[in-house]
């Protein structure tokens, strides 16, 4: 999904910082390590801004075809102990804390690099979590007694129990004439 450069959750989302490895040496490129006028050495290691990473990671080097700047590693937002929480009990799981654009990263993420068994850990978390959130925006009594599962929203998922909302009151309000 392209990203729209004037959305607050894409640009927080580009900032997100991805574990990488450097293939070759690169002059010049220290500051991305701290050590600004020197180069960047390779299989040295940095945490790189995703819009970064991603073109790097996904760029060829001229002269080496299938072998790209640098290498990515997972981000800690989804690192085992996290996938595993998510496989076990996704309602539970404050994303909010991993990042507040969680699953645009996850998206992002994705889209990089063929992972199976990550996509469906998340297609399943979405899901549950979701219903939990349908659940809340028709229930009002169920939101308050919830409270504290809508803290553990991302702001996408914030955005879905707004609109939720929004709907089951259209809805009420469409049932009664208004």
């Amino acid at each position: 999904m392209p990203n729209n450069y004037y959305d607050i959750d894409d640009i927080v989302t580009d900032g997100q910082k991805i574990p990488s490895t450097f293939q070759l040496s690169v002059p010049n490129l220290g500051y991305l390590q701290g050590n600004i006028g020197q180069e960047v050495r390779a299989n040295s290691k940095a945490d790189l801004p995703l819009w970064l990473a991603s073109s790097l990671a996904t760029q060829d080097i001229p002269g080496l075809p299938d072998t790209a700047f640098i290498e990515i590693s997972s981000p800690p937002e989804f690192s085992p102990k996290v996938l595993n929480a998510l496989k076990t009990d996704p309602i539970n799981v404050d994303v909010r804390l991993l990042s507040s654009v969680y699953f645009k990263l996850a998206e992002r993420w994705l889209s990089l690099l063929d992972d199976p068994e990550l996509l469906k850990i998340l297609v399943e978390t979405v899901k549950r979590r979701s219903m939990e959130i349908a659940d809340m925006s028709n229930n009002p009594r169920g939101a308050q007694e919830n409270s504290e599962f809508i803290f553990k929203l991302d702001e996408t998922e914030m955005k879905l129990y707004k609109m939720t909302q929004e709907a089951v009151k259209d809805m009420k309000n469409w049932s009664v004439g208004k």
